[in-house]
């Protein structure tokens, strides 16, 4: 079966948990609260979501575990085993997950409901024809505001793909800002309707790699 970038660069982050269920999340969660028991989700189970400005956070969660564990889950309901809402009273950029009869993600707003979508990946785990997740509660938030990866195109050759997997790579580990560093001395990869001659050959990026 083929991997994806996105399995693996959540494999690499994935909650490993043995018997005692040890929960690794990156970033680590300032709360972090478990029993022994584990929900498990059927096949085909329902994501739900608290209101219509969720959908694509449930669309989105239900792509992400198709591939990082060839698992089908489907949007539908209003209350499915893994529910998804927003909660005003959370400070920003705050969310929880919480476990028991079904997966209950709330966020501040939209950004941290995704930030804990990018949490539940690291916590599940395929289990045959089941998704395990361990029973308990997390609060979190990031512990800076400021939060930047960045890329040097200019002096090391990069191609459209390994920007798209930054991306992902942003999302996953709760990156707000990706900053890439089209142009130095070496050369002058942003492309230019204006000055198409500018970027330096053999070495930029065209028009439509940039749109897209």
């Amino acid at each position: 079966m083929k991997i994806t970038t996105l399995a693996l660069l959540v494999l690499c982050l994935q909650a490993t948990f043995s018997i005692a269920q040890s929960i690794s999340i990156i970033p680590q969660p300032q709360q972090m609260e478990f029993t022994t028991e584990t929900l498990q989700i059927k096949t085909k189970s329902n994501i739900s979501i608290a209101n219509k400005s969720l959908l694509s956070a449930a669309n989105l969660l239900k792509e992400d575990v198709s591939k990082v564990f060839d698992f089908q889950l489907n949007v539908k309901g209003k209350s499915g085993a893994v529910h998804l809402q927003i909660d005003k009273n959370l400070a920003e950029e705050h969310y929880q997950i919480e476990v028991t009869d079904q997966v209950l993600i709330t966020g501040a707003n939209y950004k941290t409901v995704v930030m804990g979508v990018s949490s539940f990946l690291q916590m599940a785990k395929r289990n045959g024809q089941y998704l395990a997740v361990p029973n308990g509660k997390i609060t979190a938030f990031p512990a800076n505001s400021f939060r930047s990866l960045m890329l040097d195109v200019a002096r090391q050759p990069t191609t459209l793909e390994t920007l798209k997997q930054a991306v992902e790579l942003c999302r996953l580990y709760k990156i707000r800002y990706l900053q890439i560093h089209f142009s130095d001395d070496q050369s002058y990869t942003f492309p230019s309707a204006h000055y198409p001659e500018i970027v330096t050959k053999d070495h930029s990026y065209t028009l439509a790699e940039m749109h897209e």
